[in-house]
């Protein structure tokens, strides 16, 4: 996470794991991506949607 003037901007880094990391709806795994409020995060096969408070 880093701050860009008065906005927030959020980062998620793939940890070289086994499972692979994946955004939305890509079948493709990430080795580091901005994410955003309601992204749709899967460390393998477990999901996560990505909130923003």
């Amino acid at each position: 996470m880093f701050n860009s003037g008065k906005y927030l901007r959020y980062n998620l880094a793939h940890l070289k794991h086994t499972n692979g990391t994946y955004l939305n709806r890509d079948q493709n795994r990430i080795a580091r991506a901005e994410i955003k409020n309601n992204d749709l995060i899967r460390l393998g096969e477990v999901p996560l949607k990505f909130k923003c408070l």
